[in-house]
């Protein structure tokens, strides 16, 4: 299931490319692997009116990078940040209680 999604985002990524009137934008590069992935927001007060990300990467990052803008569009900017502390916590917490399909469904 994992891999099918992952497929689908980097043969049909969703939200890529530039947003001419981005109101915040940063960009990450991993220096390891060449992965380079900018992401652009147009944040209207507390609302992410839309997300947009560009660059160049592997399979994993520019689906991640996909995955994140879907459910980065029209959310509040605190309802992105707990989705960012979410996901942050699972990925680098050594937690016993941690459940990859139980977080995936919650996130998704």
């Amino acid at each position: 299931l994992y891999q099918d999604t992952i497929l689908d985002h980097q043969k049909r990524p969703r939200h890529k490319g530039e947003l001419p009137d981005a109101t915040h934008s940063a960009t990450g590069f991993n220096p390891l692997c060449g992965d380079r992935v900018q992401i652009q927001l147009k944040i209207n007060g507390e609302k992410i009116e839309c997300a947009k990300f560009d660059g160049e990467g592997c399979a994993i990052c520019m689906s991640s990078a996909s995955m994140m803008m879907e459910h980065c569009q029209d959310v509040s900017v605190e309802d992105a940040n707990a989705l960012f502390e979410r996901v942050h916590r699972f990925l680098t917490v050594e937690d016993q209680h941690l459940n990859l399909d139980d977080e995936m469904e919650a996130i998704g």
